[in-house]
């Protein structure tokens, strides 16, 4: 059985980049032993020191206890840092 190459458009050309740029990605951080999600969440807090964990779950499009369990690894390896919200008990910026 013989396979029907896929047609070239903008599609597969932006899937096959995407594919290219993680893998290059992977070598590029190795050393820092962090994934793509993690240094994603790292760049986020970079650029907005102090978000709470909800918000850059809606930024990062994930589920609340995802990115929980990420901040858990991250902080652990010393990446961030957690405080208490000053106006909301139940929830923590992150640095």
């Amino acid at each position: 059985m013989s396979k029907v190459p896929l047609p070239v458009t903008a599609v597969t050309l932006l899937m096959e980049g995407g594919r290219l740029f993680r893998g290059d990605f992977r070598r590029r951080a190795q050393h820092l032993q962090l994934t793509q999600a993690q240094t994603s969440a790292i760049a986020h807090l970079a650029r907005n020191p102090g978000m709470t964990q909800a918000e850059l779950a809606e930024r990062l499009e994930v589920h609340p206890v995802t990115v929980t369990q990420q901040l858990d690894r991250l902080q652990k390896a010393g990446w961030v840092r957690r405080e208490a919200h000053e106006n909301d008990r139940r929830a923590q910026r992150v640095y």
